[in-house]
């Protein structure tokens, strides 16, 4: 069995039987059939024939936490992307409003002057979302991927000795 069929496809069987469970029961069959593709994946990926069972048990076991790990970073990453997509339709919202309220000022110069501020604020409002979007994926899911608490604690270098000359 390759390396994809063993690790990777119970996930995408799981992950793609949750969102079906959410339009039809069924679906929680397809997590099932994932989470026994995993289990047995695990338990052969052990080792040989003559594993002890307590070793294929932990293997089984170890599979099914792998399969909990990616079938959630999948879902959490899908929402992610919602996220995204929710920020386009604000945009939309957004840009539709000030349409609105430059027709409602008229033609000519109010209708200009209403269009160009309300485009100026709505750049100013998604600029501002960006800027908190990204220092958020940045300090939160970059940093804690490669960040680990170990090494020396931090110990400030003593202040240089004050010597006072008479004069």
């Amino acid at each position: 069995m390759g390396h994809w069929a063993r690790d990777d496809a119970p996930a995408l069987l799981v992950y793609l039987g949750v969102l079906g469970a959410l339009l039809h029961p069924a679906g929680w069959l397809a997590v099932g059939t994932g989470a026994l593709w995993a289990l047995a994946g695990g338990a052969v990926g052990a080792g040989p024939a003559g594993t002890a069972t307590g070793t294929r048990v932990r293997a089984a076991l170890a599979g099914i936490g792998e399969l909990f790990e990616k079938t959630l970073q999948v879902l959490i990453n899908t929402l992610s992307f919602a996220r995204v997509g929710a920020f386009a339709l604000a945009h939309a919202g957004l840009a539709s409003a000030v349409v609105a309220l430059a027709e409602a000022a008229g033609h000519g110069v109010g209708f200009a002057l209403v269009l160009v501020l309300g485009n100026l604020l709505i750049l100013a409002i998604e600029g501002l979302i960006v800027s908190i979007q990204t220092t958020r994926l940045v300090l939160f899911e970059f940093f804690t991927r490669f960040f680990s608490p170990e090494g020396r604690a931090f110990r400030p270098l003593a202040p240089p000795p004050v010597t006072v000359e008479e004069i």
